[in-house]
């Protein structure tokens, strides 16, 4: 299992180190002509003692589709309740502590702890619950003990979904200048996913069990100081598969599991102010392990898999203050993953030009460099300027190509002319090439030497946006944005050729009175490709095209129809369309659209107890030219057509609870 940097938790904390150098804190505001008698802190929590609201909900689903879970919390008709609320207790002695939960009760529902006590120590601990559900299939075979039992007479209808549960806990300790930290999580999965494997009566999809736990670990020590920052970290990860090997009742070891395997890293962090300069650093260095044994067969070579890749990882930022209207940011980033798996020569299937000969594995290398460098500019209050240039240069070996180097300028004007008015303009332009492209080289000797992978292919793209924002009265504002960009392949005779995205966002907010808010949005997008392909591997002998449609619209309205009561209403619209088309004849189109639809009121009883009662619809369609049958194709037994027609009803009543 591959592990990512949280690049997001790296930012804040290069963020806050920055702060706390620059020493922008309140306490070093200038008061002396502010007349602070007159201001008070709105969202300053200075309650001490116990405070917190408790909610309990419970309501009525109907629906026959599994799909209405991920918007309703259940996938099955019948009653359902949740329990929500947040609990906090704080004293004079800086300790405090809080309590959340979120939906507990429903699939998908969340929980957290908090305790700490200022400049000594923090405490966490979570819980989260994600549940995706798919279809209901139905298949003649079905999942037991590790064998897939299958019946020519018997019909099952396997649930296609995937559930998530997390928790985890994390301490960090406060030593003056230092924190040491430990976070620790723990997620499990289970569920089904459609799968497919050959057989001696040819190919059948089947639902596939999930079962497998991954736990995280990542420890490490900071330290910071009046205009610096460092920190040195350990990231672990462990995957484990529950299930072993699938196998037939008639023979052993037909689908192989997904291998447990381990990630190490270690990284090193550190930030340093140089006046109205900042300079960042990032080196990491780390392991992927995978030893898992391989299902024994003829013309496998090897009983256990030595999968290790090693991975190191560079980066080094600037953001340079120039003066009060210039600002320079660079940076340098370099990544390389480096396969030292097994190597082994396999006998290769006998397929279309394949002839079965033996041929050894490689194991793919990449690395990455990427430089670039971006400015902003304040002409004016009205005018600002910014641009920047990127340079990425990408190595891999066995492939077709070796090489890339992709460049990326694009330049952006903001235009103020009025103080409640504001204009952008954005404009790209993006150019990749690279070493020589040579299909047989060494992975794809039977491949047609024109054919050019889009993502290893010479592209040119050109793009532009443009954004307006308004506020032309009080109570009114309008946003709008559109952006087209255009990929031309201008050197691919076979693959993808061009393509085309256009799309634009509408939003628009209205209060009339203080009572009243409304609001409307829609978007929409269209994609247009194109491309080439021949059947007697020589030069493109037939074209196609695809066409993808995407739509959103959206209304609602909130009323508040006295001091206790108000009343509300959300309209959501979502259509999305596929078509494709080879030398004009039509094929595969997919369509789905949905409606949802929420109605509710708020009633205060008192200061303290809240009711809301709601009722949620949701009208979901969709279809799929390449979902057929379980048997209506000789050689392929599928899992149905696991497309979606229904109607969803929800009607839940919630209570709500203040603490004094």
């Amino acid at each position: 299992m591959s592990m990512k940097l949280n690049l997001i938790t790296l930012a804040l904390l290069a963020a806050s180190g920055q702060v706390i150098a620059a020493d922008f804190g309140v306490a070093q505001a200038n008061l002396a002509n502010v007349a602070t008698e007159n201001y008070q802190c709105q969202r300053c929590d200075t309650t001490k003692g116990l405070a917190g609201e408790f909610g309990a909900a419970i309501g009525w689903n109907d629906s026959d589709d599994i799909r209405s879970g991920n918007h309703f919390g259940k996938d099955d008709a019948g009653w359902l309740g949740a329990v929500s609320g947040e609990l906090t207790y704080r004293n004079d002695g800086g300790y405090h502590a809080a309590i959340t939960a979120h939906d507990l009760g429903l699939d998908n529902s969340a929980a957290s702890l908090l305790a700490e006590k200022a400049g000594v120590y923090r405490f966490s601990a979570d819980y989260q619950l994600l549940t995706h559900y798919q279809q209901r299939g139905n298949s003649p075979i079905w999942y037991s003990n590790d064998v897939l039992q299958p019946s020519e007479t018997a019909m099952r209808s396997p649930e296609l979904f995937i559930e998530r549960e997390k928790v985890g806990a994390g301490l960090t300790l406060f030593l003056g200048d230092y924190q040491a930290f430990v976070q620790f999580a723990h997620q499990s999965r289970i569920g089904n996913k459609a799968a497919s494997l050959i057989a001696a009566n040819g190919v059948i999809n089947f639902a596939q069990p999930i079962d497998d736990s991954t736990d995280t670990l990542a420890a490490g020590l900071t330290a910071d100081g009046t205009n610096w920052f460092s920190r040195l970290q350990y990231n672990g990860s462990f995957f484990r598969n529950n299930i072993n090997n699938l196998s037939l009742p008639y023979r052993e070891d037909i689908y192989a599991a997904t291998p447990d395997n381990d990630a190490h890293q270690v990284l090193l962090d550190g930030q340093y102010l140089f006046g109205r300069t900042v300079v960042n650093s990032h080196i990491a260095a780390g392991r992927l392990i995978q030893d898992a044994d391989l299902i024994a067969m003829d013309g496998n070579p090897l009983q256990n898999w030595n999968g290790e890749v090693e991975t190191r990882d560079a980066r080094l930022n600037f953001s340079s203050l120039i003066n009060a209207r210039w600002r320079v940011n660079g940076s340098f980033t370099y990544s390389d993953r480096d396969n030292q798996g097994a190597v082994a020569d396999f006998a290769q299937l006998e397929w279309d030009n394949a002839n079965g000969a033996f041929r050894a594995n490689v194991p793919l290398d990449i690395s990455r460099e990427t430089f670039a460098l971006q400015s902003n500019y304040r002409f004016s209050s009205q005018w600002r300027l910014s641009g920047k240039y990127q340079h990425k240069r990408t190595e891999r070996n066995y492939l077709e190509r070796e090489q890339n180097n992709e460049d990326q300028l694009w330049a952006r004007l903001n235009i103020k002319p009025l103080t409640s008015m504001t204009f952008g303009i954005k404009a790209l332009y993006e150019t990749r090439d690279g070493s020589q492209y040579d299909a047989s080289r060494i992975l794809s000797p039977d491949e047609n030497p024109l054919l050019r992978k889009y993502y290893l292919a010479d592209r040119e793209r050109y793009g532009a946006e443009l954004s307006f924002n308004h506020v032309p009265l009080s109570w009114l504002s309008v946003d709008i944005t559109a952006a087209y960009a255009k990929d031309d392949y201008q050197h691919t005779d076979i693959g993808l050729s061009a393509s085309e995205d256009y799309r634009y966002s509408a939003n628009i907010g209205l209060n009339p009175s203080d009572a009243m808010h409304l609001y409307a949005m829609a978007s929409q997008q269209w994609i247009n490709s194109d491309m080439a392909g021949s059947s007697n591997f020589s030069v493109a002998n037939w074209f196609g095209s695809t066409e993808d449609r995407f739509i959103n619209l959206g209304i609602g309205a909130s009323y508040r129809w006295s001091p206790a009561l108000s009343l509300g209403a959300d309209y959501q619209f979502a259509n999305s369309e596929s078509n494709t088309a080879i030398d004009r004849n039509d094929y595969g189109d997919y369509y789905d659209y949905e409606h949802s639809l929420e109605l509710y009121s708020r009633y205060a009883v008192s200061e303290r107890l809240g009711l809301k009662l709601s009722y949620r619809y949701e009208r979901y369609y969709d279809t799929d030219d390449a979902q057929v049958a379980v048997d209506a194709i000789s050689g392929l037994t599928t899992l149905g057509k696991l497309d979606h027609n229904y109607n969803a009803h929800l009607l839940m009543l919630s209570v709500s609870y203040k603490l004094p």
